[in-house]
């Protein structure tokens, strides 16, 4: 007994006295820089509030969305030396105020194959198709580079590994790395194309820039950022566990970013703000073989036509594309009331309506449309519709400009269960034409 009480009290010495060490910054930055070929990297993401933070900013919507927030990538990959042959199978899972969406993509290449393979396939959770693109098809797989495997956090962290505190954590492998607020700045970067759309979305405001504008507060803690690493015995990193603190008054960064505070107030508006970021390597060098969808044409939609060459962008129209195909009219669709308007057979014909379902009677100037199980029923200057009979009311109503009929095109499209996307042209602030993406589930 007094032996293994001993050789504990060893193990115990050894191990503090091992953390107590610098560790060379040469050392730590060959396992950054050591590229894994074969394995899985997982990356998750969270955000915690610390004692400190106010009342007010955890039950705000702010908080709410912080707290809430929660992003997990894992991304399986078998790569050769030279990148030339590649396959991935990466899925991310974001979660905002309880609601997750899921999207998955698979990459195939292999550029020594006659002839050569460069084909990326995605779908998001709820879609039963396949997004196909295939690059050699259109001559771009040569002007695409490898996959780089470190999460992007990691750049500014590892370019700036001379101004780290470094200390060994164990007897091997492990160490503790502790950076200054001029290095935590440089993350904000990477920080603001993360979460970009979900600001923007939650503030009600662009928040393009906000990254530069941050760096010129005082918004970390004294420790700013804290990283905890593990590699293998081989060298390769396994375990790289980032931690950013943040420590700031809410209602003076709204000021300084020009944002409206809200209900805000600057004595109950105070932030302490770690934001995690954990990241794991595993299955090294696995010979696994990733698991690829059977595509077929019933499931996959190809969107090299919508990026095809010579497939002309005209900036003052309005550019229809269904499952990434061109849908061309004979009237030009036309905005009423920041709606779109489209003649109806074209569009129709492009879901796959066949004429003999559109039906227009002349007299009482009603429109049916049928597809599948949803018959939609329209009446021309009328702001109320029908969905199977179930009444809806519309923004803007079927007209008739210039001798022909449109219909508004977002009604009909997601009334037919379609995901309908804009892209907005603009010139000098004012709206020239865009592009709307119409994709069938």
């Amino acid at each position: 007994m007094f032996k293994k009480i001993l050789t504990a009290m060893l193990a115990v010495i050894i191990g503090v006295s091992a953390s107590a060490l610098a560790a060379p910054k040469d050392e730590v930055k060959e396992i950054f820089e050591k590229d894994l070929l074969n394995g899985t990297e997982k990356v998750e993401i969270s955000f915690e509030f610390k004692d400190g933070t106010s009342e007010a900013v955890l039950n705000s919507d702010f908080g709410q969305f912080l707290s809430q927030y929660s992003f997990v990538n894992e991304n399986k990959f078998r790569n050769n030396e030279d990148s030339s042959v590649m396959k991935t199978y990466e899925t991310t899972t974001v979660s905002i105020l309880g609601e997750t969406s899921e999207y998955t993509s698979w990459l195939d290449k292999n550029l020594t194959a006659n002839p050569p393979v460069y084909r990326l396939i995605s779908r998001t959770t709820g879609d039963s198709k396949y997004t196909v693109y295939d690059y050699v098809k259109y001559g771009m797989a040569e002007s695409i580079g490898g996959a780089d495997s470190r999460f992007s956090l990691d750049d500014a962290v590892v370019s700036d590994i001379a101004n780290a505190d470094i200390q060994y954590m164990g007897m091997y492998g492990e160490y503790t790395l502790t950076y200054k607020e001029d290095t935590a700045k440089l993350l904000l970067p990477a920080m603001e194309t993360l979460l970009k759309p979900y600001l923007d979305a939650y503030l009600l405001t662009d928040t393009e820039g906000l990254a530069a504008k941050l760096g010129a507060l005082s918004i970390f803690d004294a420790t700013p950022i804290t990283k905890h690493i593990v590699c293998s015995f081989t060298g390769y990193l396994t375990l790289d566990e980032t931690s950013i603190n943040f420590k700031f008054n809410l209602y003076d960064v709204c000021q300084a970013l020009g944002i409206n505070p809200g209900d805000f107030t600057k004595e109950a508006s105070d932030v302490a703000l770690t934001m995690k970021v954990v990241k794991r390597n595993y299955d090294l060098n696995s010979k696994e073989e990733l698991p690829f969808p059977a595509l077929r044409d019933d499931n996959t939609i190809n969107i090299n036509p919508r990026y095809a060459m010579g497939n002309v962008l005209f900036k003052d129209e309005i550019n229809v594309f269904v499952d990434y195909n061109r849908v061309y009219f004979d009237v030009l669709p036309k905005i009423v009331e920041d709606r779109t308007l489209v003649p109806i057979r074209a569009l129709a014909n492009a879901l796959g309506i066949s004429n003999d379902n559109i039906i227009y009677d002349e007299k009482t100037e009603n429109i049916t449309i049928k597809n599948g199980k949803t018959t939609i029923k329209l009446t021309v200057g009328s702001n109320i519709a029908y969905i199977n009979g179930e009444e809806k009311i519309i923004d803007v109503p079927a007209n008739v400009y210039d001798d022909r009929t449109l219909l508004p095109l977002r009604f009909i499209a997601e009334a037919f269960d379609c995901i309908v996307d804009w892209t907005e042209f603009s010139e000098n602030g004012v709206q020239t034409g865009g592009i709307v993406d119409i994709t069938t589930k």
